[in-house]
């Protein structure tokens, strides 16, 4: 169990920092 909670973790982790570096791309064109 503890690996699958850490899997799920990894994956949210990683989304959020591909939507965190998306904003940032977004905010530097502007």
């Amino acid at each position: 169990i503890l690996d699958f909670l850490l899997g799920q973790n990894e994956s949210a982790l990683f989304r959020w920092r591909a939507q965190l570096k998306a904003l940032i791309s977004i905010h530097s064109k502007e």
